[in-house]
C-alpha cells in the first residue's frame, strides 16, 4: 500500500517554474511573511493537507503533483 507524502523539492521545482518571488507567493498564499514559505521549502515544516491545496492552486498545479509517493 502506498500514501502521498509532501516533497519540499516538488514544492521547490513548482516554484521556480511559477517564476515567483518568495514574497509573491506568500502574498498569494495570504501569509503575512515570507517565513512560512522558507519553512516549506526548506522541509523544516510540513504543510497540512489544505496548505498543500493552497500552495498548489497558487503554483496552478495538482496538490498531488506536490507530494509523493512512499510504501507504508
Amino acid at each position: 500500500m502506498t500514501t502521498l507524502v509532501f516533497s519540499p523539492p516538488k514544492l521547490q521545482a513548482a516554484f521556480e517554474r511559477s517564476g515567483l518571488s518568495k514574497k509573491a507567493f506568500a502574498e498569494r498564499c495570504c501569509f503575512h511573511s515570507t517565513w512560512p514559505v522558507y519553512e516549506y521549502l526548506s522541509g523544516k515544516r510540513t504543510p497540512k493537507r489544505a496548505m498543500i491545496e493552497r500552495l498548489a492552486r497558487v503554483l496552478h498545479v495538482e496538490p498531488e503533483d506536490l507530494c509523493v509517493e512512499v510504501e507504508l
